[in-house]
């Protein structure tokens, strides 16, 4: 799932577009992405309690 604020991989640092790594990695967005969010969402909501 995309994260706006710490995204590493499409949306924030693009860490997979740098030219300091010697593979390029193609990267498919939103498959399963309502079931991961939510998912994460409740790991991290359990992690805090």
């Amino acid at each position: 799932a995309r994260d706006e604020r710490f995204g590493a991989a499409l949306s924030v640092f693009r860490l997979c577009d740098s030219d300091l790594l010697n593979h390029k990695i193609l990267l498919t967005e939103g498959v399963m992405e309502k079931e991961c969010r939510s998912l994460m969402q409740d790991f991290f909501r359990a992690r805090r309690s």
